[in-house]
């Protein structure tokens, strides 16, 4: 029987979401910027992402961070948006609809799923499994 206790904690950037947060999980929601994770090194088992890192400003940063705080082995699972197609390779229409879906939530400059898969490498993260899940969404 597994009886080792966990602690889990959320991190929120927008001060209401934390407010809001506190009522139902107390202590366990933090109001942190996640280019700077208010933990110590080598300390966290497992980071859960999910839709985050497309708002992020420094994209090496928040990656830099979470690889960090991980304990040797730990895990980093990311849910997120990403670019699958250059913007070079799109037409003017397809261009102006990737706008017109990313200003409005807050994403200012997309990024593309390989550069960030190469970001991740070089700062030591192995990618162990990558879904797209485009056509399901659709």
């Amino acid at each position: 029987m597994y009886t080792q206790r966990a602690e889990i904690y959320g991190l929120d950037y927008t001060r209401l979401h934390v407010q809001q947060s506190y009522k139902r999980l107390q202590n366990s929601v933090l109001r942190a910027d996640f280019h700077y994770i208010p933990f110590a090194s080598n300390s966290i088992d497992y980071i859960f992402e999910i839709e985050s890192i497309c708002h992020a400003t420094q994209i090496d940063k928040v990656l830099r961070d979470a690889y960090r705080v991980l304990k040797s082995g730990g895990v980093f699972t990311i849910y997120d948006g990403f670019r699958v197609v250059p913007s070079d390779q799109l037409s003017a229409i397809h261009l102006r609809a990737r706008h017109l879906v990313e200003k409005p939530i807050g994403v200012d400059k997309g990024t593309l799923l390989d550069d960030f898969i190469a970001k991740s490498n070089a700062i030591g993260f192995t990618v162990t499994k990558k879904d797209n899940c485009s056509q399901k969404i659709m």
